[in-house]
């Protein structure tokens, strides 16, 4: 019962965010890069989701180091994290690049996105 709580939860609080995210850029003059308009806002979206993301992906790789077999679950974990973050690049390049950045500045987002 707790699992699925947690699991409603996650799921309303994520579409929240979301929801209040884009009434915030509503309306709004954005810039990223050398994007401006809409492409600019749905790349600003991606990128601020992204690097949200890869926050709590940071805690999670700290907490697996934790315990009797810290070492070994930390070390699986941070792999785990390292090879699905490959995907996470390609869906933010795959919004930038075709609405005008270089792939150079999409390599530049993709580090940004995974610093937290």
């Amino acid at each position: 019962e707790t699992c699925r709580f947690r699991l409603v939860s996650g799921i309303l609080f994520g579409l929240v965010f979301i929801i209040l995210s884009q009434k915030a850029v509503e309306g709004k003059d954005i810039h990223v890069g050398s994007l401006d308009g809409l492409d600019a806002k749905k790349a600003f979206m991606i990128i601020a989701i992204m690097t949200l993301h890869a926050f709590s992906e940071g805690l999670g790789v700290g907490v697996s180091f934790g315990g009797a077999q810290g070492e070994l679950h930390g070390k699986f974990i941070t792999a785990a994290i390292a090879l699905h973050n490959v995907p996470e690049a390609l869906a933010i390049s795959l919004v930038v690049i075709p609405r005008g950045e270089t792939v150079w500045r999409s390599v530049m987002w993709n580090i940004f996105t995974s610093l937290p």
